[in-house]
């Protein structure tokens, strides 16, 4: 029997000619072949997607975009997608809640492509990464009409973050803890219904959520941190800590197909946590 309400946040999908094209994709952008080096298996279709999804009894997912630094390659790559989306059967499709690419440093060309995914249909933008967009969330003047724009249009907006902290690993970027609370501010001055997902547990910021000023920032947004491939980096303690911190500003997030619903879903369940609740 289905648990309705197990929806994963981050989930990535590719079109076909992305998948087909993998080094060719890389070649026109360096955080895209960082990410998927030869030989990993880290691209997904929605089918694929859909299969782990049921093997892992989730029933919805967010189908998260690429986020493309070249502004051209975002219009491309999210006409393709919209077509992906239209040609499954139905009942999948409605499984899957569509975001696709914008990289804010694109400035207008960025807001109106944000205004035509959501005649699109499409629930959200992201996963923004910013080092590899080449922009900075706490640079006011490049990300303050972009988050405004997806407030206004009730877009949400999935965020990259990374942990400073351990050994590395390909996608630490500078979206560190400390950026992560100043984007909240900028946030809760020009946007403050914006649905915002910040990825991968924030970077670890929940986990410094005692300390009242960082709770008062994030209590000022609607906030919430996923689960994305959190089980490489932190103990199921720490994820117990943090959602006890931050009650109702946990969300399930696998990062399929990179770590997986299935490992994310024991991680959460050694917790001692729902996941369809988790904070």
């Amino acid at each position: 029997m289905r648990r309705p309400g197990i929806h994963d946040r981050h989930a990535h999908v590719h079109d076909p000619d992305v998948i087909a094209s993998r080094e060719a994709h890389g070649a026109r952008d360096a955080w895209f072949a960082l990410q998927n080096p030869p030989g990993s298996k880290r691209l997904s279709s929605p089918a694929r997607l859909i299969r782990a999804m049921d093997a892992g009894d989730v029933p919805f997912a967010d189908a998260l975009a690429f986020g493309w630094r070249d502004h051209g390659m975002c219009v491309m790559r999210n006409d393709a997608t919209a077509a992906m989306r239209d040609a499954l059967d139905p009942k999948d499709r409605t499984r899957l809640r569509w975001f696709g690419a914008a990289n804010p440093a694109a400035g207008t060309a960025a807001v109106q492509e944000v205004a035509r995914l959501a005649s699109l249909g499409f629930a959200g933008v992201g996963e923004l990464f910013p080092d590899g967009q080449g922009f900075d969330v706490t640079d006011r003047r490049v990300v303050a009409p972009f988050l405004a724009a997806c407030d206004d249009l009730g877009m949400a907006v999935v965020v990259h973050a990374s942990d400073p902290e351990g050994p590395g690993f390909p996608g630490r970027d500078s979206t560190t803890p400390a950026k992560v609370l100043a984007l909240l501010d900028i946030v809760s001055d020009v946007a403050p219904g914006l649905p915002l997902v910040v990825a991968h547990l924030g970077g670890g910021l929940p986990l410094l959520s005692s300390a009242v000023d960082v709770r008062h920032r994030i209590e000022r947004t609607r906030v919430v941190f996923d689960t994305a491939a959190c089980a490489y980096l932190y103990s199921p303690a720490q994820l117990l800590y943090a959602a006890r911190c931050l009650p109702g500003r946990i969300v399930f997030g696998s990062d399929h197909p990179v770590c997986g619903i299935d490992r994310t879903l024991r991680w959460v369940r050694e917790a001692g946590c729902d996941p369809a609740e988790i904070g």
